[in-house]
Parts: C-alpha cells; structure tokens; sequence
C-alpha cells in the first residue's frame, strides 16, 4: 500500500512539474531566437551598408523576416511579439517588394494584439501597401477610412487624409494640385 501512494505522490510531481519545464523549455526557446534575430540584424545593417546588390542579400533579408515572424507566432505573450511582426510587415514590402506578404502580416498583427500601438500602425500601413504597392484603390480607402474611424485623435490622422484627398492620383497630378491651391 505504501509503494503505491509513493507511486501516486511521483505522479503527481511530475505532472506538476511538467508545465514548469515545458515553460523553462519556452523561455530557453525565446531567448534562443531572440540571440538568432540579434545575429540576423547586425548581419543586415552590415550588408545593407556595404550597399550590396548581391542575391545572397535578399536570402539574408528573407531569413530576418522570417524569424521575425516566427519568434511572434511561437511567443504571443513576449513584449517584442508585436514590434517584430510589424518590422517582417515593414521588411517585407521595402526591401523584398513583397506587398501581398505584408499585407498579410499586419492583418496577423490587428488580429493578434489589437491593443497593442503598432496595430494602430499597421493599420495605416496597409492602406499605404494597397494604395501604392498593390495599386488595389478602393481597397486602400477602405482601410484609410477604417483608420480614421478607429483612431480618430491619432497622431497619423492628418497624415491618412493626405492619403486619402490624393489617392490615386499621379506624382504630378498631386504637385499641381498643391500648386495651385498654394496659388488661391
């Protein structure tokens, strides 16, 4: 009778002491790819100042985008979570052209910490993506509008109704307009 209340009691302790290693595991996981990411940033600063159009350079771009976005699906709860999904986002369409892919992941982002500042951030960055990336006009005003009606003291709010008054139109077109209202 006794070995089978030790055995009980070794049951439970390791069942209680299951979640606590799987959460050492997590953290020892995180900081493993925060130390990935650190490497891949300084490996991008020193690419990008050398000022290299060498393919090797779009790998490197592609695999910091990467962990970004995996280290914030593998690690929601993190502080970084947010600001690293926003920087793939960012990465994304200026450095890869890949606008369809950002788009994407600032949807993940407005989804996933829609609390968090950079989903307010996001927000008008898609409609920035849709209006002069994807050329897709009616859907970057859909998102402009949504901004301005979710976020209506923001700091960008002056700067999505810019979008909005000159949206779709030609560099010219917007520097005549400029022209000759500062000419009324």
């Amino acid at each position: 009778m006794m070995n089978n209340k030790l055995l009980a009691m070794l049951i439970l302790a390791a069942i209680f002491a299951l979640p606590a290693c799987s959460g050492e595991e997590k953290a020892d996981e995180a900081s493993a790819d925060l130390e990935n990411i650190t490497a891949l940033e300084e490996e991008y600063r020193e690419v990008m100042a050398l000022g290299s159009s060498d393919p090797a350079v779009r790998r490197q771009i592609q695999d910091l985008t990467s962990a970004y976005a995996r280290f914030a699906r593998n690690f929601p709860e993190h502080e970084k979570a947010p600001e690293y999904m926003f920087l793939a986002a960012n990465l994304h369409v200026d450095a890869l052209g890949d606008g369809n892919t950002a788009s994407a992941l600032l949807d993940e982002l407005r989804i996933n910490w829609p609390d968090h500042p950079q989903a307010e951030r996001a927000l008008f960055l898609k409609g920035y993506i849709h209006a002069n990336e994807l050329n897709r006009l009616h859907r970057a005003r859909y998102y402009y509008q949504t901004f301005l009606e979710t976020y209506p003291e923001s700091d960008l709010r002056g700067l999505v109704e810019m979008e909005l008054e000159f949206l779709g139109l030609s560099s010219e077109d917007i520097l005549n307009r400029i022209q000759e209202e500062e000419s009324e």
